[in-house]
């Protein structure tokens, strides 16, 4: 029969094993917590990268959109003065449109800002489809050089074109100088 000293004895020895246990599962608890708090910070980092990505494709859509909204007024600005001074039989907004396509290759302007420069242009009766291609090339050279928007421009130049004779002034302005014979 065992005595009370080898029940402590064993008890003792068994305890001493079972807090060994215990340390090292309270270790290997404690790296899995870090290991679980690092995947956490990876997927909440993930998170705010695919967060940032969707509003960045957001923010380009609207732009997209927005865009295309600029551009079917600008036509419908175009359409509206062919009809409104009779020049729609004269010349197309296809027409129209593709010189602004042209020259927004060859220049640093948009071909929006074309379109609304050539739009204003228009506006003026004695710009037609002959002058128009010159006229618009002018706006764009004249506005790089002086540094205006194209429109601006336009105007000018539409002001100087249509009253030739009176507009001595606003070519000067724009920078062009007639020699006597013009």
């Amino acid at each position: 029969m065992a005595t009370t000293e080898d029940i402590k004895l064993k008890v003792s020895s068994d305890s001493s094993d079972a807090e060994s246990d215990l340390d090292s599962l309270g270790s290997k608890i404690d790296t899995l917590a870090e290991k679980n708090e690092k995947l956490f910070e990876g997927f909440t980092k993930a998170g705010a990268a695919l967060t940032a990505i969707g509003a960045i494709g957001i923010v380009a859509l609207a732009d997209m959109v927005g865009e295309a909204i600029e551009a079917e007024n600008n036509v419908a600005q175009l359409n509206a003065t062919l009809e409104s001074t009779g020049k729609a039989t004269e010349i197309t907004s296809d027409e129209v449109l593709a010189l602004a396509d042209s020259l927004a290759q060859m220049t640093l302007f948009e071909d929006d800002a074309i379109l609304a420069a050539e739009t204003m242009l228009l506006r003026y009766t004695n710009i037609g489809e002959d002058v128009l291609p010159n006229a618009t090339a002018a706006v764009l050279d004249i506005s790089q050089a002086m540094g205006t928007d194209a429109v601006s421009t336009a105007q000018q130049l539409a002001k100087a074109l249509n009253d030739p004779i009176g507009s001595f002034g606003s070519l000067e302005k724009l920078g062009v100088k007639l020699t006597e014979s013009q």
